[in-house]
C-alpha cells in the first residue's frame, strides 16, 4: 500500500518536472518567435514606407515638371503678346503665336488670351465660347492682373469646353493691356498614378489645396 502511494507521488513529480523544462524551453521559444515577427513585421513596414515616399516623390517630380514647362512658356507669350492690337478677336501675328504653343504640348487643353476691352482669342477655334462671355470677369484673368509679372495657377476646375479637369496658368501681357493663359488637362497625371500601385490593395491619390480629389 505504501509502495503504491510513493509510485503516486513520484509520477506526479516527474510530470511536473517534465512541464517545468517545457515551460523553461517554451518561454524563450516565444520571446524569440514573437520578436522575429516583430523584427519582420517592422522591416516589411519600413520597405512600404519607402516605396510609397520614392512613388510620391515621383509623381510630385512629373506634376513640377509638368507645370514648370508651361509656365515658360507662359511667360514667353505675356512679353511677345500686345493684347491692346487684339481688334475684333483677329490679329495674324497673335494667332499664330497662339497656334504654336497649342500644337507644342498634348497636355495643354487650349491656349488663349483676353483683353482689357473684352476681347478673347484662343487655340484651337473649335473651343467656342457663349456670346455673353467676358474674359474680364473670368477667375484666372483677375488673379492674373491682381499678381501682375508672376505666373498665376488656378485650382483645378472642369473646364465648360471640353468638360475635362483642367488648371490654368496666367499671366498679364506686359502691354498691361490683358491676360495670356493655358489650360492643362490632369488626365495624363491621374492615369499615371492609376498604374502606381502600393502593396496589394493600396494606391495613390491628389488632392488640391481646398482638400478637393483631383485624382483618386
Amino acid at each position: 500500500m505504501k509502495k503504491r502511494e510513493k509510485g503516486k507521488i513520484n509520477f506526479g513529480l516527474k510530470n511536473k518536472l517534465i512541464l517545468s523544462f517545457l515551460v523553461i524551453l517554451l518561454i524563450p521559444c516565444i520571446v524569440i518567435s514573437v520578436s522575429s515577427y516583430q523584427s519582420a513585421k517592422n522591416e516589411i513596414d519600413d520597405q512600404m514606407e519607402g516605396l510609397i515616399n520614392e512613388n510620391v516623390s515621383i509623381v510630385n517630380q512629373s506634376i513640377t515638371q509638368f507645370i514648370s514647362g508651361q509656365m515658360e512658356n507662359i511667360d514667353y507669350l505675356s512679353n511677345a503678346i500686345s493684347a491692346g492690337e487684339i481688334e475684333n478677336d483677329s490679329n495674324a501675328e497673335i494667332r499664330k503665336l497662339l497656334d504654336t504653343i497649342q500644337s507644342s504640348k498634348p497636355d495643354v487643353e487650349q491656349t488663349y488670351v483676353g483683353t482689357e476691352t473684352g476681347q478673347f482669342m484662343n487655340s484651337p477655334t473649335s473651343f467656342k465660347n457663349p456670346p455673353e462671355y467676358d474674359p474680364r470677369e473670368r477667375p484666372w484673368y483677375k488673379e492674373a492682373k491682381s499678381n501682375a509679372g508672376k505666373v498665376i495657377v488656378t485650382d483645378p476646375y472642369v473646364s465648360q469646353s471640353s468638360n475635362q479637369v483642367v488648371v490654368t496658368l496666367a499671366k498679364a501681357t506686359a502691354d498691361g493691356q490683358g491676360v495670356v493663359a493655358v489650360n492643362l488637362k490632369l488626365g495624363n497625371i491621374s492615369e499615371m498614378m492609376s498604374e502606381i500601385k502600393i502593396g496589394e490593395n493600396g494606391y495613390l491619390f491628389l488632392m488640391d489645396d481646398t482638400g478637393k480629389y483631383i485624382s483618386h
